[in-house]
């Protein structure tokens, strides 16, 4: 399980939480079948069948259980790459359909009173609002915004550098409202927040009070206190700026394929959620707008 677990983490790529989650999942499979007296070189579809019916039937979700069997999957499909089973048994074995979870996306309009709940009196509310702006503006996750160095943006070809999934660069594009708002903040009011640095300098883009790279946990607090002031009463995640970008995208007539790149996915199939809240903004309009609706 070591073995596999470096596998992912160092050749794979896989993220610090993914990788948690496989060695949960991995530990309690073992240890199913260590009670079982199974070797994992022996285990054949049935066994692995027996132990997810089991963790079905301790209450666990639909999404915990579709990550348990890829991570399963994940983990036999190795031992054959590495020559400790011959062939791969689990041929049969298919990750549970999992529920369409629409993304939680707000209005353009709410969107717009968020950002300027933002009140740049000082140099963290114009960090607040430039990095927020930088998430709307990129469709970032909160690790890429907050994993962003100086080195990433170029605000004269007003582009981003962003660092997804599997540690996987794309180039983004950055709207004129965000590339005035971050040029404010690194001219005016980083350096400010550099000079209370107690380490080596700081290649961050956005700093706390300590001159240091902002955590996760921060901006979370962050998007939490300019939701509340912009008295918006849907909860608002970081996430939220992804799936707003890409769902008022999809509004405005883009095209999925250039959301898909612009967001870095993958595959086209994890795009298209957004096109079912794109078809209720259409459908929505037309009930309004239709004489005959």
């Amino acid at each position: 399980m070591d073995e596999f677990l470096s596998h992912i983490t160092v050749e794979r790529g896989l993220s610090r939480n993914t990788v948690a989650a496989y060695t949960s999942d991995l530990t309690l499979y073992l240890s199913f079948l260590a009670g079982a007296g199974v070797e994992p070189k022996d285990v054949d579809l049935d066994r692995v069948r027996d132990f997810l019916e089991a963790q079905r039937g301790e209450g666990l979700g639909s999404t915990t259980l579709a990550r348990r069997t890829a991570s399963i999957r994940g983990f036999h499909k190795f031992l054959v790459r590495e020559g400790v089973v011959d062939e791969y048994r689990l041929s049969g074995l298919r990750v549970p359909k999992l529920p369409l979870d629409l993304p939680d996306a707000i209005s353009e309009d709410d969107m717009g009173h968020l950002l300027g709940a933002i009140q740049e009196v000082d140099a963290y509310r114009a960090r607040d609002r430039a990095m927020l702006e930088t998430m709307y503006s990129g469709g970032l996750r909160v690790s890429e915004v907050v994993g962003l160095d100086l080195s990433d943006v170029d605000l004269e070809d007003s582009t981003i550098r962003a660092l997804g999934k599997g540690s996987k660069e794309r180039i983004v594009p950055l709207g004129t409202i965000a590339s005035d708002r971050l040029s404010n903040y690194i001219q005016s009011h980083r350096p400010s927040l550099l000079k209370n640095s107690r380490g080596p300098i700081e290649t961050a883009m956005f700093l706390n009070r300590f001159g240091q790279r902002l955590s996760r946990q921060a901006c979370w607090k962050i998007v939490k206190a300019a939701a509340l002031a912009a008295g918006l009463q849907s909860k608002v995640t970081p996430h939220t700026f992804r799936h707003s970008f890409a769902t008022h995208m999809l509004e405005n007539g883009a095209d999925l394929r250039v959301v898909q790149e612009l967001l870095g996915h993958s595959s086209i199939s994890t795009t298209q959620v957004y096109t079912h809240l794109s078809k209720k903004h259409l459908r929505e309009l037309y009930s309004t707008h239709h004489p005959r609706a």
